[in-house]
């Protein structure tokens, strides 16, 4: 994957969380404009004790948002950082509390979108390995992040790295382009909920009004993981030019790339480690048969598997390509060659049945809670894995040199935020993110009183890639 293409996902996931600032995202409070309309039809709704209620809310969320806009890491850490303190530097190159913040927001985030999404919730006092707290292990991995990411970009500046016009140009549009993504996204949101019309705006107009309000709404997003527009540009900055740095060491004639033979021999490791092997099935559905509509399948079965044992080389293949649809509607492997390893959460004794075969050799499952499968041990394709065993080769030693730097540079990943309160920064954190959804929520305007139903965060979060 290019730096670039690495970038777009790790930046996309780092603002789907914070795109609520930008977003028309519909289920938070509304804003203090429209809590006085809401205030004022409150005798005729019967909801005069919800709206004080809901106004006093919204006065403490405006005033976590301009604690933070002041100072976000002095917000998060209660005074004990500044956004702007200088943690490590290396020749030209800093790392400030609030570029460092954000390494371990996007830890945090990731915990608990991961936990969302599995039906749980995060707690960053869960115990960890080591003997910490989920919180404390973040923090240390975050911190280590930081040190590595400085010393490569240093050492990017020390051999001489420079980044394709293509990533020039998008680092140098980074942050304009951030702009225009969430003005846009909120125009529309805005738009649809009747706030703004077009009748009130000319093509230049609107533009300014994009990019004025999209310079709010991305530096909301970035309060929302603990930093600013500027520090995260910062960090956009050591991020390609240490994927830079990584495909001038690691790439094709770099000092660490691999040769051939070691490629060879690398992928010949891996597929004997996670027992690679490829093959084709039929499968013989028995799902929801009769008993007599079972009998019947396992005729067929049999059936075909005595054809197709008397052929072998291509004649074999080609009639099993034929058998294949024929009888398997499932779409199990699509008719596709399918690769297979010892990790894999088969059907039991899928695995073990085409594994036993030699390549070209013909086999059958006993009956699965599937039916039964014929299997066809395709021929080896060890050049289909070359590009991962090279990637995993590239990502388990890029990160020892980066370390390396690090140490070699007298950079202790340690003293970055060493006396940061991980309970009161997550707390705080939590708080923040909510006060921003809150704050810029988009509430429609329309008669019916229905809110824009578009979300916005996730727009922000695939658009917000064009920069990258």
């Amino acid at each position: 994957m290019k730096s670039k293409q690495i970038l777009v996902l790790l930046t996309a996931a780092a603002l789907c969380l914070s795109g609520c600032g930008a977003s028309g995202n519909t289920n938070g409070a509304p804003s203090s404009e429209e809590m006085a309309e809401t205030e004022s039809g409150a005798e005729e709704t019967g909801e005069e004790a919800a709206a004080p209620e809901e106004a006093d809310k919204q006065a403490e969320n405006e005033a976590i948002v301009a604690a933070a806009e002041e100072d976000v890491v002095s917000y998060l850490t209660d005074g004990a950082y500044k956004s702007a303190d200088v943690l490590a530097e290396q020749g030209d190159y800093k790392l400030t509390a609030a570029e460092a913040s954000f390494y371990i927001a996007y830890q945090y985030y990731n915990a608990v979108t991961y936990y969302e999404r599995n039906g749980q919730t995060f707690s960053a006092d869960d115990p960890a390995s080591d003997g910490m707290t989920a919180g404390e292990y973040m923090a240390k991995y975050a911190r280590s992040q930081a040190a590595n990411y400085l010393a490569g970009r240093a050492q990017a500046a020390e051999l001489g790295v420079t980044l394709s016009e293509e990533d020039q140009a998008a680092l140098d549009g980074f942050m304009e382009d951030n702009y225009r993504s969430y003005g846009e996204s909120r125009w529309y949101s805005e738009l649809g909920a009747g706030m703004v019309s077009e009748e009130d705006f000319d093509e230049a107009a609107k533009d300014q009004w994009i990019l004025d309000k999209g310079r709010t709404m991305f530096a909301h997003s970035m309060l929302s993981m603990g930093t600013t527009p500027d520090e995260y540009k910062m960090y956009a900055d050591k991020y390609y030019y240490i994927m830079a740095l990584q495909d001038s060491l690691f790439g094709d004639g770099g000092e660490y790339s691999l040769t051939d033979e070691e490629l060879d021999q690398m992928t010949a490791e891996y597929m004997e480690e996670n027992g690679v092997v490829w093959g084709r099935c039929i499968l013989f559905s028995t799902i929801n048969a009769t008993e007599e509509e079972a009998a019947k399948t396992k005729e067929q079965m049999e059936s075909v598997y005595e054809e197709l044992s008397a052929l072998s080389g291509q004649e074999l293949y080609d009639r099993f390509t034929v058998q294949q649809g024929t009888y398997d509607t499932s779409g199990y492997t699509a008719g596709e060659v399918q690769m297979y390893t010892n990790s894999d959460p088969l059907v039991p004794g899928y695995y073990e049945t085409l594994s036993g075969l030699k390549e070209g050799e013909l086999g059958v499952t006993d009956k699965t809670a599937y039916g039964w499968f014929i299997l066809l041990r395709e021929d080896s394709q060890p050049s289909l894995l070359t590009d991962n065993v090279r990637a995993t080769y590239i990502n388990e030693n890029f990160t020892d040199h980066l370390e390396a730097a690090a140490a070699a540079y007298g950079l202790d990943p340690d003293s970055i935020l060493s006396d940061l309160d991980i309970s009161l920064y997550f707390e705080r954190l939590d708080a923040l993110k909510e006060a921003v959804s809150a704050v810029d929520q988009v509430v429609s305007l329309h008669p019916a009183g229905e809110a824009d139903g578009s979300t916005g965060a996730g727009e922000e979060a695939g658009t917000s890639g064009k920069e990258s």
